[in-house]
């Protein structure tokens, strides 16, 4: 992992074999971002995506094998338990150009990754227990 500071926030690039979720985790944490946004492209292979079952309230996880193109990552930073957490969403494509997206759990970087953090001020996270998610407190 690569991270260098620029106007309002951080570029970072992930090389083959870092893990995404982990890496931009650490990278966080090491640089104490309370609060921002992220964005990223780039190459990926073994992906676990999610999709929020509002009635059993918990994740339903499908894992993508293979390489995919990063079409898009967005996200944000906040704290959680005073802690940093990243959420993350993802779409990614294989080679049949089909898009498959959602919360993303995990990937690994196959070819590269390009990732831009948008720095914002302090943002906390809570558990809320109606909807069985950790969500953003104003």
């Amino acid at each position: 992992m690569k991270g260098k500071k620029v106007e309002g926030g951080y570029l970072v690039v992930l090389e083959r074999g870092e893990e995404v979720v982990k890496s931009l985790t650490d990278f966080v944490k090491e640089n104490n971002i309370e609060g921002g946004e992220i964005y990223g492209i780039g190459g990926v292979k073994d992906v676990v995506l999610g999709f929020f079952d509002t009635t059993k309230k918990e994740y339903l996880k499908r894992r993508f094998k293979g390489n995919f193109e990063l079409v898009s990552l967005v996200g944000n930073v906040s704290l959680l338990e005073g802690k940093p957490f990243l959420h993350l969403h993802s779409a990614v494509s294989g080679s049949d150009f089909a898009l498959f997206g959602g919360h993303l759990f995990e990937a690994t970087i196959s070819v590269t990754g390009e990732f831009y953090f948008r720095i914002q001020p302090k943002v906390v996270r809570k558990f809320d227990s109606d909807i069985g998610l950790n969500l953003i407190k104003l």
